[in-house]
């Protein structure tokens, strides 16, 4: 259900998600802004292939969708998983999960802050007379699994807490 309803909000998740790499790397700038740059130092967001707009508002539904509907499904998650762990489990649980959210959220926010300028840098290594183009597709995939990477990194400390307490790795080593 979330899904069909992101499809309607496609041309808007999109922008929203690539608008920081758009505004670094793009051609399509204020006069004052393309004085500013060398020639080469910009990039085209294209698309391949007939089916490719197809295909990208699909995969754009479908992880809006997962992320649109990520509270019921961990919350159904939590319903299967609650049952079998004893009260101090569920207390463990429940605060690593509290501290694990707010951690993930902010390495993705990291990333999506950072994209800008990581994209300028990369643009900058554009040999001369020569065009960058990027797929969307392709810059989706890399605006995705920045934002994944970034997440999992800020949940290393709390992985560190999990190992303490089980005593697989403790702090007088």
């Amino acid at each position: 259900v979330v899904t069909i309803v992101a499809a309607f909000f496609y041309q808007d998740i999109v922008d929203l998600v690539t608008r920081p790499i758009m505004h670094s790397v793009g051609c399509e700038q204020a006069f004052s802004d393309l004085a500013r740059r060398e020639k080469g130092e910009c990039a085209r967001i294209v698309m391949n292939g007939l089916l490719s707009p197809f295909s990208l508002a699909i995969k754009v539904s479908l992880m809006a969708g997962v992320i649109g509907s990520s509270p019921i499904w961990l919350y159904q998650l939590w319903g299967f998983v609650a049952p079998g762990l004893h009260r101090n489990e569920k207390k463990y649980a429940v605060g690593f999960v509290a501290a694990g959210v707010p951690l993930f959220l902010m390495g993705a926010f990291l990333a999506y802050r950072t994209l800008p300028t990581m994209a300028e840098v990369l643009i900058g290594f554009t040999p001369d007379n020569t065009e960058n183009q990027l797929p969307l597709d392709d810059l989706l995939n890399l605006i995705t699994r920045m934002v994944l990477v970034f997440g999992a990194s800020f949940e290393l400390p709390l992985l560190l807490v999990m190992l303490n307490l089980t005593h697989v790795l403790t702090g007088k080593r």
